[in-house]
């Protein structure tokens, strides 16, 4: 079988390039990429609904090192906002 036996299909979903095959012995096949160039993380969430289905959630580095720094800012913006309610003056 080579690969002109696949039957293909390719989607772009927001940075995502999902694609995926059947060959034919009815094979399915799904690779997955990203634009950041990053590695792909499998996060290991399993989120099929039952034993029938296989759902899986991918992340990439870069996407997970822009959300941690998110929070961080977010954790910062917090601290400050409860200092000025609390009328903190912060020491050093």
């Amino acid at each position: 079988m080579g690969l002109k036996d696949y039957k293909r299909s390719k989607v772009y979903l927001n940075g995502w390039t999902i694609m995926s095959s059947v060959d034919d012995d009815g094979h399915l096949v799904v690779s997955i990429s990203h634009d950041d160039g990053t590695d792909i993380v499998d996060t290991g969430a399993d989120l099929a609904l039952d034993c029938t289905e296989c759902s899986s959630r991918y992340t990439t580095k870069g996407i997970e090192k822009i959300y941690t720094e998110s929070l961080q800012d977010s954790l910062v913006e917090m601290v400050e906002m409860a200092e000025e309610l609390l009328d903190i003056k912060p020491q050093g």
